[in-house]
């Protein structure tokens, strides 16, 4: 929920989530100290600079509105700025203008402060310097209800929000059966469960399973399409299903072991254990191969080169293929071009993959090298952090909006981080080994499954 803020008559303000300063700078700007700012760890530069007024950091508005893509505006009739967040937008009503009072401080123009037209009183005002509204930042922060802190030894002032987010367990459910693997249909409330019997859709409004098995024993993956209008179902090649009705749509190619992956605009990519991955175009109701990549993998041949999962980036144009001597490939698809190789420099050791909603992050998990996940800049290739979580990982996913990467491992140890920091801020004990996870389209559920053939299902909720 968006707070609201105003500057003289009408100033709204957004939600700060995070944000630092850093002192010691020897510039001034108008006789006073510049301030850097920097916003989850990018300085932010604006035509007049954030600057220190009798100790206190003052921040100009515009900045904070721009920084966090707000609407700015300014009412020169009322000589009034205004940033518009989401609340004032949608319920105008609510937050009638007031009358402004102007007076001065250190000898610069006053804009009086008001939240949700209450008006604050603190020891500093906001100010007009150089003909730009500058506010106090512990001002700010603190009459939006959020935590300032300061790190003395580097000079660092921060503020984070305290709103909470818990991660709330709806409903669990056993099948007595091994799993494999879960997707989530992204346009109905329903879950593809890959179990080692069949593949069944379970219905989470109801509570049960439908009248359908599809696919066959032991399937090893399965994907819906982009618009949730198609299942694909990979064991040895991959089967397509209607999910209107979940009637059989096509059997395409893609030799034993076959694993899937679905882009934007519903190609589908299948590798298989002999490292050929293949993509499909949807043309008149029907996947046809478009273009094959068969890469010459250089491994130790105790190991099969098989593909073990692939990815598309959110646009689609690129598909990320990770093998199981260590490497993962990047390609894309229109030039046929191989962009980047990512080394882990052992093989068998990558066991799931995902990139990030920016795409500029690779970030693959390995049981084999300790358990670790690995981030790689999409950009050079190499690696940018090792994240050593619990346990030896097994899968992995990002949720569609990109806040949020899902870990799970051999001993049911579920994390979820944010991908902001990677930092961990849900962890369950599911107690069996997690086969599956996938988020719901509008990233507000998850639904895991675990290899005993327990599903849960989770919803994030902030409060």
């Amino acid at each position: 929920m968006f707070k609201l803020i105003k500057f003289t008559t009408a100033l709204f303000l957004i939600i700060l989530l995070s944000c630092s300063l850093v002192s010691g700078s020897e510039e001034t700007f108008e006789g006073y100290p510049i301030v850097e700012v920097e916003v989850n760890g990018e300085i932010i530069e604006y035509d007049v600079p954030p600057v220190l007024i009798n100790g206190r950091t003052m921040v100009p508005f515009r900045f904070i509105g721009e920084a966090f893509g707000t609407i700015v505006d300014w009412d020169q009739d009322r000589y009034s700025a205004m940033i518009f967040t989401d609340d004032y937008l949608n319920n105008p009503e609510l937050y009638p203008p007031s009358d402004g009072s102007h007076g001065r401080y250190s000898d610069l123009p006053v804009v009086q402060v008001e939240v949700d037209n209450e008006i604050i009183e603190g020891d500093v005002p906001g100010v007009l310097l150089a003909g730009r509204t500058l506010v106090p930042f512990r001002f700010i922060v603190e009459a939006l209800g959020y935590e300032v802190g300061w790190n003395a030894e580097d000079g660092i002032a921060t503020a984070s929000s305290t709103e909470q987010e818990e991660m709330v367990m709806i409903f669990k459910e056993s099948f007595h059966n091994e799993l494999r693997g879960v997707a989530h249909s992204p346009i109905k409330k329903e879950i593809a469960l890959s179990l080692a019997s069949n593949v069944y859709i379970y219905d989470v409004e109801n509570r049960s399973l439908l009248d359908h098995e599809i696919g066959f024993r032991q399937t090893v993956e399965i994907e819906y399409s982009s618009d949730g209008k198609i299942l694909a179902t990979g064991r040895n090649g991959v089967t397509t299903y209607y999910t209107e009705n979940y009637d059989k749509h096509q059997a395409v190619e893609g030799g034993n072991n076959s694993y899937i992956a679905f882009s934007k605009d519903n190609k589908l990519a299948v590798g298989s254990a002999s490292g050929t991955v293949n993509i499909y175009k949807y043309i008149d109701d029907e996947f046809v191969l478009e273009k094959s990549f068969d890469p010459e993998l250089e491994v130790d041949r105790s190991y099969r080169n098989n593909a073990q999962s692939l990815e598309f980036t959110k646009d689609g144009k690129m598909l990320a293929v990770p093998f199981s001597n260590g490497e993962i490939y990047l390609w894309n698809i229109e030039s046929e071009e191989l962009v980047q190789k990512f080394d882990f420099g052992e093989a068998g050791g990558i066991r799931d993959m995902a990139i990030s909603k920016s795409g500029d992050i690779i970030i693959a998990s390995t049981p084999d090298i300790g358990g670790e996940i690995v981030l790689f800049d999409v950009e050079t290739g190499k690696r940018l952090e090792t994240i050593n979580p619990s346990g030896r990982q097994f899968i992995l996913e990002v949720s569609p909006d990109g806040e949020k990467l899902a870990t799970g491992n051999f001993g049911g140890t579920l994390e979820i981080r944010s991908t902001e920091n990677w930092s961990i801020i849900h962890t369950v004990e599911l107690g069996d080994r997690i086969n599956g996870i996938d988020f719901t389209s509008d990233s507000q559920n998850l639904v895991v499954g675990t290899a005993v053939g327990d599903i849960y299902y989770y919803e994030f909720i902030k409060n």
